[in-house]
């Protein structure tokens, strides 16, 4: 990182968020494709909220807006699939978390 020049992009914490949102998203379509169910779309929103000490995100809350006609046991079974996505699946689980440093 250069000091003297502004960050661009995302930060990281946006960073995470779209990540668990794009690993939800392509549970989704895998499913969608899988079931063979028509739709008009859909979207993928990732809100978080922050905790302390330290400090971090403490929340996601993923909301899938699906333009499609789904049953009540269709609803349950996209909920499971997009449940288990490998990053939410990270973001869960109590994983370990190791930081070097290298001189050279």
């Amino acid at each position: 990182m250069n000091p003297d020049v502004e960050p661009e992009g995302m930060s990281p914490g946006a960073l995470m968020a779209a990540a668990l949102g794009m690993c939800t998203g392509m549970h989704v379509l895998g499913w969608l494709k899988r079931h063979d169910v028509e739709h008009n779309g859909y979207e993928i929103t990732v809100d978080n909220e922050s905790g302390e000490a330290p400090r971090r995100c403490s929340k996601y809350t993923t909301t899938i807006k699906l333009k499609a006609d789904l049953d009540e046991k269709q609803m349950e079974s996209l909920l499971a699939e997009a449940s288990r996505c490998y990053v939410g699946n990270t973001i869960r689980a109590e994983t370990e978390v190791q930081v070097n440093i290298n001189l050279d």
